[in-house]
């Protein structure tokens, strides 16, 4: 039987999965990999994501994706909201953080790569540290 085709959410799943492993391994190269060659400041966010992991590496990062909508057959928009544990490096400290992000995505060489994303918010546990 012929395999069913992957829907546009697993394809993005895909992507997103990568994202997290690269965050969870400090892969630059798999991280950059989820970018699109025309996301706003590709250089900025390479530097900025080596720093962040330099003084708050991740301990746990999860993902929920809601509101997968095709814009075409190469763009679509998402939502995508990350729960995560980071830990200052410097005071041991750790911190729970929620990000939601509208993602847009574009289809390049086969794969879904972000091209734009706009935080809409971000929640923080203050009581985090013990």
């Amino acid at each position: 039987a012929a395999k069913a085709e992957p829907t546009l959410e697993d394809q993005i799943r895909e992507t997103l999965n990568n994202l997290k492993e690269a965050q969870l391994n400090k892969d630059i190269i798999l991280f950059m990999s989820c970018y699109s060659y025309v996301f706003p400041s590709l250089d900025r966010k390479r530097k900025e994501t080596l720093a962040s992991w330099e003084s708050s590496p991740f301990l746990s990062l999860e993902y929920d994706l809601e509101k997968v909508k095709a814009k075409g057959p190469d763009q679509a928009r998402v939502r995508v909201t990350w729960t995560m544990q980071v830990q200052n490096r410097r005071t041991r400290q750790t911190r729970n953080l929620t990000q939601t992000y509208d993602v847009v995505l574009a289809k390049e060489l086969g794969r879904w790569r972000i091209s734009s994303l706009k935080e809409v918010e971000r929640a923080e546990d203050e009581d985090a540290d013990e």
